[in-house]
């Protein structure tokens, strides 16, 4: 390996670890650096796209992301980050859907991400796609697809049952609580979400 590829690699990873750390200013040079060495590399456009999105610039994080999807359009993480980036900026919807489509498509790997995404659909009142972004994310634990994340499944399961619960499905919202109490990770919670099922039982 050449000094060159070397230094791309040792800038890449260094990007990553700013952007664990949250530190974007840091991680949106390094991953320039990175695409001085190597313009094409899709990780190191992502990375910026990532940054910027992370820093409210989300012009520069379109124009980041878009090229990160020339050099690699199967990436699920590029095209989840599009869709963030998308609600994010005033809301853009219709955008957003497209590349989640896209992102389901690719496969999904970041589940911490598409939970951002449906916590962010649902905030804007979007509860259809952030049901099926909720559901997705209860068939990735199902199957076995969720191994050392932040993401929790008895959030999951009660954020989809307040969706339903708020639209009136109160049969479907009735599982998915039970759901939330069986996977909840504190006494607190459980005694909250059980005393919605009682309330559910004496409707």
């Amino acid at each position: 390996m050449c000094i060159r590829d070397r230094t791309f690699n040792m800038f890449l990873r260094l990007g990553y670890i700013f952007l664990r750390r949250k530190s974007w200013p840091d991680a949106k040079a390094v991953f320039l650096r990175a695409c001085e060495l190597f313009r094409q590399s899709s990780y190191a456009w992502l990375g910026i796209g990532i940054s910027c999105t992370r820093m409210g610039d989300y012009k520069e994080a379109e124009e980041a992301l878009t090229e990160a999807n020339i050099f690699d359009p199967l990436n699920a993480d590029t095209w989840g980050y599009l869709a963030l980036m998308c609600l994010h900026d005033n809301g853009r919807v219709i955008q957003a859907n497209q590349a989640l489509r896209e992102m389901f498509n690719a496969g999904v790997e970041q589940i911490e991400l598409l939970e951002e995404i449906a916590d962010e659909l649902a905030r804007l009142g979007k509860s259809e796609m952030a049901e099926t972004c909720y559901r997705k994310l209860i068939e990735m634990f199902n199957g076995g697809r969720v191994r050392n994340s932040l993401t929790e499944r008895g959030s999951v399961h009660l954020k989809l049952a307040k969706i339903l619960h708020a639209e009136g499905r109160l049969a479907e919202a009735t599982e998915e609580y039970q759901e939330a109490h069986r996977f909840a990770v504190s006494e607190s919670e459980r005694d909250k979400i059980k005393t919605i099922l009682e309330t559910l039982s004496s409707a």
